[in-house]
């Protein structure tokens, strides 16, 4: 049992209160509640001191969950310590920190490392290592994860809201050469009311600069192309992605990494792998957009009618989602103007023709079976 892990949202009683001190024994982070345990990393939304003031934070603590065996913890508030291999687990951790870290820094900073840095993510830095385990804080602000505000009564237009700004943040991280790799509720941050929200992106513990692991194969020797998928094969953020949300090509990478890991890693299993990666694009982190506009439209207060012309859309929606896929932002902003349009009782064209069709769609009378069959007989 992985101790402390309960469900997501549930706040830490005093008994459970998990202080993260300065090396003076001074008192800096304190986790409140545990608002996501993924595959890597428990996530924590905690109070921050910092310069004399306080302020909401997301502390990540690397915890991997298919290493339970290793990764072992005696009570909550108490550090990680690993059982064996702790040499080797020690390399992993660090690197996929620093992978995580110059991701984020990636996508937040704009390239003079001004003051107009990305709107769309987090500042992160690590904070410290506490036993066998190493802190990520993440200066997010006050707010909540969109799988709690999903629990309070929601709009079909604050949904609207949402899946308008998670695609904007998603043409960002596009325009950067970057997929996020594991877009889900527990993911995305809410910050402020109304009118003044504003969303982020959480966790770029998955996330990759595709450009850095796309290869074309055709100009490798058989010892790079074992080299290339050895690499593939050690990263543990690609192809980790919660399956509920994960692509297609997510779980096809996580597929193959399974098989060249645990077979005789042939040469046309590391050629498999290799051209799982090289199929990733930002309809893999489209296809999970999807799948939230989903959710968040189930939540929606609407009408009857509202609600079954919406769903029409949002079933053609997963389909293309298991089929063809969504292969731009633009191309997935168009259908969900066609929901905007039904909410507003406008006349997009898609809506029109919907319309045109039903229309044209004949009503027989009762009696006209029965006068069929008279005039056959």
């Amino acid at each position: 049992m992985r101790l402390g892990l309960i469900k997501e949202d549930v706040v830490l009683d005093q008994n459970e209160a998990f202080i993260l001190c300065d090396s003076n024994g001074t008192e800096q982070i304190r986790l409140i509640s545990i608002i996501d345990n993924g595959g890597s990393a428990l996530a924590y939304k905690a109070i921050r001191n910092k310069n004399g003031s306080s302020s909401v934070c997301i502390v990540k603590e690397y915890y991997p969950a298919q290493k339970e065996d290793i990764y072992k913890r005696n009570k909550v508030g108490e550090p990680i310590f690993i059982s064996k291999n702790k040499e080797k687990e020690l390399k992993i951790q660090q690197e996929n920190i620093e992978r995580e870290l110059s991701a984020n820094q990636a996508v937040y900073f704009s390239v003079n490392y001004d003051e107009s840095n990305s709107p769309y993510v987090y500042h992160s830095e690590l904070f410290t290592h506490f036993g066998d385990s190493s802190y990520i804080v993440m200066d997010t602000n006050e707010g909540n994860t969109l799988y709690t505000v999903m629990r309070k009564t929601l709009t079909p237009e604050k949904c609207l809201r949402y899946i308008y700004q998670l695609l904007i943040i998603v043409d960002h991280l596009n325009n950067k050469g970057y997929l996020h790799g594991d877009i889900k509720p527990q993911n995305i941050w809410i910050r402020g009311e109304n009118e003044n929200q504003s969303m982020l992106l959480l966790d770029f513990g998955t996330a990759m600069h595709l450009a850095d692991f796309q290869v074309d194969v055709s100009k490798l020797s058989v010892d790079e192309i074992f080299e290339s998928a050895d690499r593939m094969k050690e990263n543990e953020s690609l192809g980790s992605m919660t399956e509920n949300f994960g692509s297609l090509g997510i779980l096809s990478i996580r597929n193959h990494k399974k098989m060249y890991r645990t077979t005789d890693q042939s040469y046309e299993r590391a050629l498999a792998l290799i051209e799982a990666v090289n199929n990733l694009s930002v309809a893999d982190d489209l296809y999970s957009v999807v799948k939230v506009a989903g959710e968040l439209f189930e939540k929606a207060i609407m009408s009857q009618e509202q609600r079954d012309s919406i769903e029409e859309v949002l079933q053609d929606m997963k389909e293309k989602n298991q089929t063809t896929g969504y292969h731009s932002v633009a191309e997935l902003r168009e259908d969900i103007e066609v929901i905007e349009c039904i909410l507003n009782n406008s006349a997009h064209p898609a809506v029109l023709e919907k319309n045109f069709l039903k229309s044209r769609l004949l009503t027989l009378p009762d009696d006209f079976t029965e006068e069929l069959l008279c005039d056959v007989e």
